[in-house]
């Protein structure tokens, strides 16, 4: 399955001087979701969700989403699987 889905726009995130944006943006504005639902996804929380973030610049975990970042050029990768993910459900 090939992904054709344009990447996200860069302006759209304040990203840190480390390169990560929060990833509660990522989850309200690319998933649809609120964070402490969409952090879910990254690191397959109660063992329900799937574990997409493996492998990516994930700062935090799901127990403190609050707090939780992904880098920058890491979310067109992780969104990638997440809509992989939500099409074969």
């Amino acid at each position: 399955m090939e992904f054709k889905e344009k990447p996200f726009e860069k302006t759209m995130f304040n990203v840190d001087e480390n390169g990560f944006v929060k990833f509660g943006d990522v989850s309200r504005k690319l998933m649809g979701k609120q964070c402490q639902y969409g952090s879910r996804y990254v690191d397959g929380a109660f063992g329900e969700y799937p574990k997409l973030g493996e492998g990516l610049r994930i700062e935090g975990s799901s127990d403190d989403y609050h707090n939780m970042k992904i880098h920058k050029d890491d979310i067109d990768e992780f969104m990638r699987r997440y809509k992989e993910y939500e099409n074969k459900i």
